[in-house]
């Protein structure tokens, strides 16, 4: 059976979105508001990387300077979770694979990553 969008998170996507916004960084307190109300748009064919849509009249539009904002990667090294923000907005939960180990099924939960990462201009990226 296909999956039908929009819909909800699931409660690991949630938790893993909790988690990579549990560290600071510009723009995260309008980003945590945004995710009381975001919901998936879409998903990438084959990869458990998740679009994200914010009902803009809901949040605050974050002012967010470094895109990706934050990443969180497993305690290996082998796949990073990136956030990605656009124009402001939740847009992706992405999973990259550093290592050409091949995709996971599905996104990892928070406690199968490493404390997230906020991002800088000059921040080195596991991608």
């Amino acid at each position: 059976m296909s999956e039908r969008f929009p819909r909800p998170l699931t409660q690991r996507e949630a938790d893993l979105l909790h988690h990579l916004l549990s560290v600071e960084f510009p723009g995260r307190d309008a980003l945590s508001e945004q995710a009381k109300t975001v919901e998936v748009a879409g998903r990438w064919n084959g990869e458990p990387t998740i679009e994200l849509n914010v009902p803009t009249q809901l949040a605050p539009r974050a002012v967010v300077e470094n895109h990706p904002p934050v990443e969180a990667s497993t305690p290996d090294r082998l796949y990073t979770v990136v956030l990605d923000v656009k124009d402001g907005w939740l847009s992706l939960l992405e999973l990259v694979d550093n290592a050409g180990k091949g995709m996971l099924r599905e996104l990892p939960g928070p406690q199968d990553l490493a404390a997230p990462d906020a991002l800088g201009p000059t921040a080195a990226r596991s991608w």
